[in-house]
């Protein structure tokens, strides 16, 4: 519940310009919980309202400015592991969001509408996440723990050859832009440990090209996701083996 709400009080502070106006409503209806979190800030075009929850997916107003726009997918991937729904609306670009997320107060008699995940994709998975953007990182980690895996995340390609050493993962998750040391770098100190054999690594980048992909290989890494990725993609890439 902290997450949703943090999350949604983030996106409305983001996108309200100073001296606009935020309103969080808490209420109570028989059986179900109604929050609402409203601003008047830049608002939602209409063709990106059925997309605004959708992972790394960038909107074509100002709303979606900056980040990778994973914090509302993760508000509603939590919501309907509770039972409940989540919705957004807005009259368009300069007119403002509402965020409406309801929540069964009690077990509901019958099953939610939306299917809820009963089971994880990444059960038993050791999994390092090395990411240098804070927000980024948090939520991947949360992301992954959700679908079962075990996480450990930082900031460094120092801090992640030294944690690799102890936390032994059989999957790196590694951006390649990092402060220190860059992801190829890491790849090839990670590949020249014996123990590293049956790890996978995998590149999280903006860098697309070719020729970026061919570094990426022939530094270590088994494959290369070019940013914005599909989180859906990107699961079913870690489970696959």
């Amino acid at each position: 519940m902290q997450q949703i709400g943090s999350h949604l009080l983030a996106n409305a502070v983001k996108f309200t310009p100073p001296g606009g106006r935020i309103a969080v409503h808490l209420t109570a209806r028989d059986r179900e919980a109604l929050l609402e979190v409203e601003d008047s800030g830049d608002g939602i075009a209409p063709e990106d309202l059925a997309v605004i929850f959708e992972a790394f997916r960038q909107g074509g107003t100002s709303r979606r400015r900056g980040g990778l726009g994973i914090g509302l997918d993760l508000v509603k991937r939590l919501t309907e592991l509770h039972g409940g729904t989540v919705e957004a609306f807005s009259e368009g670009p300069g007119y403002g969001a509402r965020f409406v997320v309801r929540l069964p107060l009690a077990a509901p008699p019958a099953p939610p509408p939306r299917r809820v995940p009963t089971t994880t994709r990444l059960d038993g998975r050791t999994v390092l996440v090395v990411e240098d953007n804070g927000d980024t990182r948090q939520v991947l980690k949360f992301m992954l723990e959700i679908e079962g895996a075990q996480v450990e995340a930082v900031e460094t390609g120092v801090e992640a050859v030294a944690r690799a050493e102890t936390f032994r993962p059989q999957i790196v998750l590694c951006d390649i832009g990092l402060p220190d040391i860059d992801g190829l770098e890491v790849a090839r100190r990670m590949r020249g440990r014996a123990w590293f054999s049956d790890t996978r690594m995998i590149a999280l980048t903006g860098y697309g090209q070719p020729e970026d992909i061919g570094h990426a290989l022939e530094a270590g890494f088994e494959a290369h996701l070019t940013k914005p990725i599909n989180l859906d993609q990107l699961l079913a890439l870690l489970s696959a083996h």
